[in-house]
């Protein structure tokens, strides 16, 4: 993942397919849990793990400001 692409590759005919989006969020590892909240966050600076405040930040403060402005 780069960016709001997003790449696979077939495992058995190794070719590559890559998809874009508005937004690509990569959620498999690069976490640690929050001991008080229950919640995913980064494990690190260089960490490409997405989580929830990043999602929340990229697409619910939008959708909050809509929703408040009627």
């Amino acid at each position: 993942m780069v960016g709001d692409s997003t790449t696979i590759t077939d495992p058995q005919s190794g070719k590559a397919k890559k998809f874009t989006f508005d937004y690509s969020y990569w959620s498999h590892d690069g976490f640690t849990e929050d001991p008080v909240t229950k919640m995913n966050e980064k494990d690190g600076a260089d960490s490409n793990y997405a989580s929830q405040t990043d999602v929340f930040n990229d697409l619910g403060l939008e959708v909050l400001d809509n929703a408040f402005n009627g």
